[in-house]
């Protein structure tokens, strides 16, 4: 063995032990965020899932958890307050500190931070991270700490990409101008440009007229997503309340086919180091839509370069292992701190570090490279 080999096995630091509250995600294969989220965290410690009622635990199952640094609750807890209040009613005493992966902002956000809110009061160390940028308000309404982590996209998504490197095999062509999956009139709110756009029947059938070759469906099965994303030149998408970039940006920019058209939101880009006219096209009207849209349609040149940058930008910094990376640097970080309520416990809670987390798809960050992201690489 030699003297690096020894010093590097000297300072080697053990994997964080995770127990992921409930056992959805524990067999899942998909592409989409629940299960990249958990197969993310595995690469980079290890995460058992264990039922939400410590009476349906197997005895390594109720072991593993009673042991573990962190207790995590799973954005498929945090889909409704109900489904909240249920996850953290099955939280004990004797669980180690807990980590909240909030998740769906837009519905209920004011009912799941108050059960968090509350919920600290009993428990050790929550903390909430966000899927959206607007911590300011998030903090204001739970007056809880608050971290921002964005989502990200799978590498599955560069299986055609000419900019997947190693450069990916097998092609598909273009069968549509645009592409957008999703709702368009529900919840206008955070919807409105969508109604105005790809929801509005008149645009769309003038874009018809006009040749643009349009997919646009509720849903699509999961198998068709990724050859669907690579077979539209450009793919349609907007941010929700708060900011909120959801999974379709990332997956567009990673697919190294589809240019991103999306609504011209700063507060929500400016942290992901998307950059319009360099990563995306934008828009922020009817009018504007159709003429960015159609606008890139006729440069075929124009439109590739954005492609290419985007597809640069997300495998550098945009990937579930990027999330996972920064989700691990931040807990090691946070357990090492002390907790006020150390004394009043008798000291409960050394071994496992001190600081209690919940954290939500989100890392305060006022840019990605400040925190770390792109430190790491791969999918």
């Amino acid at each position: 063995m030699t003297v690096a080999a020894t010093h590097a096995d000297a300072v080697a630091v053990p994997p964080l032990q995770i127990a992921w509250l409930g056992k959805e995600q524990a067999d899942c294969d998909s592409v989409f965020y629940y299960c990249q989220q958990f197969r993310s965290l595995q690469r980079e410690a290890r995460v058992v899932a264990v039922p939400r009622a410590a009476k349906d635990a197997t005895a390594s199952e109720a072991a593993f958890r009673a042991r573990a640094d962190v207790l995590l609750i799973p954005p498929i807890c945090c889909i409704l307050p109900t489904l909240l209040l249920d996850c953290l009613s099955h939280i004990t005493p004797s669980d180690p500190p807990v980590v909240v992966m909030l998740n769906k902002v837009f519905e209920g956000l004011e009912l799941k931070l108050s059960a968090i809110r509350n919920h600290s009061r009993l428990h050790r160390y929550l903390f909430v991270t966000f899927p959206a940028p607007d911590l300011a308000r998030y903090r204001a309404l739970g007056r809880i700490r608050a971290l921002f982590l964005p989502y990200a996209a799978a590498s599955v998504f560069e299986r055609h990409s000419p900019y997947a490197d190693p450069p990916a095999s097998g092609s598909v062509g273009y069968r549509f101008d645009i592409g957008f999956t999703g709702g368009a009139d529900r919840f206008n709110a955070r919807y409105s440009l969508r109604a105005e756009t790809m929801g509005n029947h008149v645009v769309v059938s003038r874009l018809r007229a006009a040749g643009v070759r349009i997919h646009d469906s509720t849903t699509v099965e999961e198998t068709h997503y990724v050859r669907l994303l690579a077979s539209a030149r450009v793919w349609f998408a907007t941010t929700e309340l708060g900011g909120h970039t959801s999974t379709r940006f990332f997956e567009v920019m990673r697919s190294g086919r589809a240019m991103l058209l999306c609504d011209r939101n700063e507060v929500a880009y400016a942290p992901l180091g998307i950059t319009e006219g360099v990563h995306a096209a934008m828009f922020n009207s009817t009018e504007e839509f159709e003429r960015t849209l159609l606008h890139y349609l006729r440069h075929e040149e124009q439109r590739a370069a954005l492609v290419r940058n985007a597809a640069a930008l997300a495998t550098s910094r945009h990937t579930w292992r990027h999330r996972a990376a920064e989700l691990m640097r931040t807990m090691r970080e946070e357990l090492r701190r002390p907790w006020r309520g150390e004394a009043r416990r008798g000291g409960e809670g050394r071994r496992r570090g001190e600081r209690a987390l919940a954290l939500a798809p989100g890392l305060q960050m006022g840019s990605l490279a400040a925190t770390g992201a792109g430190a790491a690489t791969g999918a």
